[in-house]
Formats: structure tokens, sequence, C-alpha cells
């Protein structure tokens, strides 16, 4: 776990999304960025998901993916989250992480089906973040634009919450430009 002089969170109802900036690291990798500009910043960080009493690491920081373009595609996906054509016949409203859930058992078991694979291909594709340990997806269900998280663990599975597409936008733009500034002032 990276000791985070910059810890950084998102609150979506009862989800909260923790961001721990490895300072030296984004440092570090920003210099070695210099060829896009003085200006250009690389932010290295672990990204945890607390909901309740658990917790589980969605991005570790070993293998960094630059949490500029991570935050710039949440804010992007939150603007518009996905309507897939028949998700409602597919799913009740949160029932995307409980599915999945189903899912990866079913193929742990290899007792998956032609009908999982077809299911699984349309509400895959409302996964924003996907990793070994979970993923977070965005979509539209009706009126309601909903957040679930799924953890392979179990730990956090059928977490859902329903956001603003407005205030989530302009919650991810301001934690990149708080984080932006922090690394900013370190150089």
């Amino acid at each position: 776990m990276i000791k985070s002089e910059s810890p950084f969170t998102l609150s979506i109802g009862q989800l909260t999304i923790e961001f721990l900036i490895d300072e030296r690291r984004s440092l570090e990798l920003s210099t070695g960025f210099s060829h896009h500009g003085p200006d250009y910043l690389f932010a290295v960080a672990e990204v945890w998901i607390v909901h309740g009493g658990s917790r589980f690491q969605l991005e570790n920081a070993d293998r960094p993916e630059n949490l500029f373009a991570f935050l710039y595609e949440l804010a992007r996906w939150a603007a518009k989250p996905p309507a897939p054509l028949g998700l409602k016949d597919a799913i009740p409203c949160c029932g995307w992480a409980r599915w999945m859930a189903g899912y990866w058992d079913r193929v742990r078991h290899e007792l998956e089906t032609d009908e999982d694979e077809k299911l699984y291909a349309i509400l895959s594709s409302l996964s924003f973040a996907s990793t070994h340990a979970g993923a977070v997806a965005l979509y539209s269900y009706g009126a309601k634009h909903i957040l679930e998280v799924f953890s392979r663990d179990g730990s956090s599975s059928n977490v859902c919450v329903e956001f603003s597409a407005q205030d989530l936008s302009r919650q991810v733009s301001l934690l990149a430009e708080a984080v932006r500034e922090r690394l900013a002032a370190l150089r």
C-alpha cells in the first residue's frame, strides 16, 4: 500500500472511491514524459473502493496507468452513461454486480451457457473499469444513472448507488484539478 500524503476521495452516496497518490513516482514519471511538455503530469495512484465495512483495491500502483486518464474517462462515462437496448429485460436495476458474480461463478465451474455469453457481451460493455480484483459499471437504467461495484472475492458485490451525471462529472473534474495542483506544487 502506498503511504500517501495526498489521499483524495470521491463520495457517491454510501460508496467512496479513494485515490492514494504516490507522489514520488508521480514526479519521476512526469519528468520521464517531459517530451509531452513542461506542464505534463503523470499521477500514479492506488484506487480503492470503500463501502460500509468493506474495502478492496481496484487498481494498484505496481504497473501504473496515469490517474488523469482514468479520471478523464470516468468523467466522460459519468456525463453520458451507456444505456444498451434491452437492459431492463436482462437485469433488474442494480442487478449488474449480482449477475456478474453469478456469471464468474458459472465460468469457474464450467457451467456457463450460450445465453450467458450473449448477456455477458452486453453487460461487460457497462464496465468502466475492470481488473483482476473486480469491476465498476456505470449505466443508465431508464431515467436513473447507476454505479455498481463487483469484487471477484465477494467483499463488495452488489454495491449499487444512483448518481447525478452532472454532479459526478463535476466531482471528478474537481478531484483531477486538486491532484494536478498538489503534484504541480511539489515540482
